[in-house]
C-alpha cells in the first residue's frame, strides 16, 4: 500500500514524471559494451529453456535475484545448474549440483595455498 504513497502525493500537487526502468541495467550495459564492446544477450527468460545454465564466479541469488526464479524453473524441467565459485555464496550453497560443490572446494583450496605461500 505504501509502494506508491510518495507518488500519489505528489501527484495530487500535478503532473509528475517516473522512471521506466532501473538505472542499473543502462549502467550494466554501458559497462559491459565499454569493457567488451557491443555485445547481445540472452534474455533471462531464456534460462527456462536452457538444459544445461553454468554460473561462474557469480551470485545471482544475491546481485541478480531475478534471475534465481528462472534458474529455478530450469531445474525444475530438467536443466543440470552448475555454480563454479571459490567463495561459498548463497547460490553455491544452494543444493544445485554436488559436482559444483566440489569445483568450488577445489578451486578454494588452490586459492587458499597460493595466498598462504603454500
Amino acid at each position: 500500500m505504501l509502494n506508491y504513497a510518495v507518488e500519489g502525493m505528489m501527484s495530487s500537487l500535478g503532473y509528475t514524471t517516473r522512471f521506466a526502468g532501473t538505472p542499473c541495467w543502462p549502467a550494466g550495459i554501458d559497462a559491459q559494451n565499454y569493457d567488451m564492446g557491443d555485445m547481445w544477450c540472452n534474455d533471462p527468460e531464456d534460462m527456462v529453456k536452457a538444459k544445461y545454465i553454468i554460473i561462474w564466479g557469480a551470485n545471482p541469488a544475491w546481485c541478480s535475484m531475478h534471475s534465481m526464479k528462472y534458474i529455478y524453473q530450469a531445474r525444475e524441467k530438467g536443466a543440470k545448474v552448475v555454480v563454479i565459485d571459490p567463495l561459498l555464496s548463497q547460490t553455491a550453497a544452494k543444493p544445485i549440483s554436488t559436482c559444483a560443490y566440489g569445483l568450488a572446494q577445489t578451486a578454494r583450496w588452490r586459492w587458499d595455498g597460493a595466498s598462504s605461500g603454500g
